[in-house]
């Protein structure tokens, strides 16, 4: 998740794929568009120009802030699992979603750690009814940046 001045909103990647605007003005999130594989990062350019995602297929995308892809281009995935910690004044948050069918609901959840590796917030939330997998996490993620 990142402030996108262009937009004067804040993106965010959810690991089913879904690209989400959050207008903090608004207090309104928008599905921009959904990439195969997930999002494993999101980040602007150092101009904040451009956005590069990188999928959970090891694709890099790199996009215009019109959501116009510019190219592509594979990666090799390490063999061993890399923590992401941000830079200086930065946030990295990751969110998930879990389905419960037999009980009729569904959790989301999120965790938020500072470059220091220090946990910011984190929270977790039950709700009742069924969603699909592939929106219950942009769903929770929706829920929680509304507060």
């Amino acid at each position: 998740m990142d402030f996108v001045m262009e937009k004067e909103a804040l993106v965010a990647g959810t690991s089913n794929g879904h690209l989400l605007l959050y207008n903090v003005d608004d207090n309104a999130t928008e599905t921009v568009g959904r990439v195969e594989g997930g999002v494993k990062c999101i980040s602007p350019s150092p101009d904040g120009d451009l956005l590069a995602v990188v999928t959970g297929f090891g694709q890099i995308l790199v996009m215009t802030h019109d959501w116009d892809l510019l190219y592509e281009t594979s990666i090799e995935e390490p063999t061993e699992e890399i923590d992401v910690i941000p830079t200086e004044n930065k946030i990295k948050v990751n969110t998930d979603a879990a389905i419960f069918d037999s009980s009729n609901c569904y959790s989301y959840s999120f965790v938020a750690k500072d470059h220091s590796d220090e946990l910011v917030e984190a929270q977790s939330r039950c709700a009742r009814g069924v969603a699909a997998p592939e929106v219950a996490e942009p769903i929770g993620t929706e829920k929680i940046l509304a507060g």
